[in-house]
C-alpha cells in the first residue's frame, strides 16, 4: 500500500499535474538548493515525453522507461557506471537559434538566470523575446525554474501564466561509495508544491505564501521517493547555459568590463546549410515530402546557420 501510494501521483490522470499542465508557460520556484524546483518541472513534463514530444531542454533527460548506461560514443562520460543513457526526445539546449526553430514541443529552462537574469542589461536577443510572446502560434509550451521570481528576465515574467512554489521537508543524508569524498548535501524526499497566479507575484513574498496571504490555485504533496520522476533526470548533472549568455558584464578575473562583440553576420542572403552538431536519435532525419510517418524530432528543429 505505501509502495502505490508513492507511485500514485505518476498516473496519466493525477489531477493536480493535470491542472498544472493547463498553464502552457509555467514557472518553478524554491528558495534554495534541493528546494524540488527542477525535480516538479521535469515531472510535469513526463507525460508530453510519453505522448512523443521532443524536448528541448538544459537539463539533462534520461530514459526512465529504460533505464540502462549511457551508450552514446559522444558523452562526456564514457563507460561511467552512474552516467544514465538520455531519454531519445532529449534534444540539449544550447543557443537561442534553436528555440526560434522549436515547433510541437516542450522547453524546460531550468535555473534561468543562466539564460535569461535580470542583473543583466540587454541579455536577451529581440528575436527571442519577440518568441516568447508567439508560443501559442508554434505550439511550444515553457517551464523555467529559478531561485526568485524577480531574477529572471521581465519579458519571461509577463508572458508567465502560473508559478509553482516548492518547499521540501524532511531532509536525508546520501551515501558516498567507498573512496569518494563524504555527499554534504542532504536530499529531500517529500515536496508540497503550491501554485498560484502568476499576475499576483510582481510583489511575490514566500512569507506572505506560506501565511495563506496569496491565493493558491493548485497544492500537492509528493514523494520523490519510487516516483518516475526522481530516474527522469539526474540532480547532480550540470545544467546547460546558452552559447550567448553572458558576453557582456565584469570579469570575474580582471574585474574589468567586457565590450559587447560587434556583429560579423553579412546582411547579404546566402544558402543556408545544416547544422548536425545537434544530438538527435539514431536514424533520425528530416522528412523530404509530406508524410503520414510520426514526426521525429530532426523535422521539428532545423538548425541552420550561414555558410562561412
Amino acid at each position: 500500500m505505501k509502495h502505490e501510494f508513492w507511485h500514485r501521483s505518476d498516473r496519466p490522470q493525477a489531477r493536480a499535474r493535470l491542472r498544472r499542465r493547463a498553464f502552457p508557460i509555467h514557472a518553478y520556484l524554491g528558495t534554495g538548493n534541493g528546494s524540488g524546483k527542477s525535480l516538479m518541472m521535469v515531472y510535469d513534463t513526463l507525460p508530453s515525453l510519453d505522448y512523443g514530444r521532443p524536448v528541448l531542454s538544459t537539463v539533462r533527460l534520461l530514459d526512465y522507461r529504460n533505464p540502462r548506461q549511457c551508450d552514446d560514443p559522444t558523452c562526456s562520460f564514457p563507460g561511467h557506471p552512474d552516467h544514465m543513457a538520455a531519454h531519445p526526445l532529449y534534444i540539449p539546449f544550447r543557443d537561442y537559434q534553436q528555440l526560434l526553430d522549436a515547433r510541437d514541443c516542450d522547453v524546460l529552462m531550468d535555473e534561468v538566470t543562466g539564460i535569461a537574469s535580470s542583473r543583466e542589461y540587454q541579455n536577451m536577443p529581440v528575436e527571442v523575446a519577440n518568441f516568447l510572446v508567439q508560443l501559442r502560434r508554434r505550439n511550444v509550451s515553457l517551464r523555467w525554474s529559478s531561485t526568485n521570481w524577480a531574477r529572471s528576465d521581465v519579458i519571461i515574467r509577463e508572458v508567465t501564466q502560473a508559478a509553482t512554489l516548492m518547499t521540501p521537508f524532511f531532509a536525508k543524508t546520501r551515501k558516498s561509495k567507498p573512496g569518494e569524498p563524504p555527499i554534504l548535501w542532504k536530499d529531500r524526499f517529500v515536496f508540497v508544491a503550491r501554485t498560484f497566479d502568476a499576475a499576483l507575484l510582481d510583489d511575490f513574498d514566500a512569507r506572505a505564501a506560506d501565511m495563506g496571504a496569496m491565493k493558491q490555485l493548485i497544492t500537492q504533496v509528493y514523494f520523490r521517493n519510487g516516483g518516475y520522476a526522481m530516474n527522469a533526470y539526474d540532480t547532480l548533472d550540470p545544467v546547460l547555459s546558452l552559447s550567448s549568455h553572458n558576453t557582456a558584464g565584469l570579469c570575474m578575473t580582471c574585474n574589468g568590463k567586457k565590450a559587447i562583440p560587434k556583429c560579423s553576420c553579412s546582411t547579404a542572403p546566402r544558402e543556408p546549410k545544416r547544422s548536425h552538431h545537434l544530438r538527435l536519435p539514431k536514424g533520425a532525419g528530416a522528412l523530404a515530402e509530406p508524410s503520414t510517418a510520426p514526426l521525429t524530432p530532426a523535422d521539428l528543429f532545423e538548425r541552420t546557420t550561414p555558410q562561412p
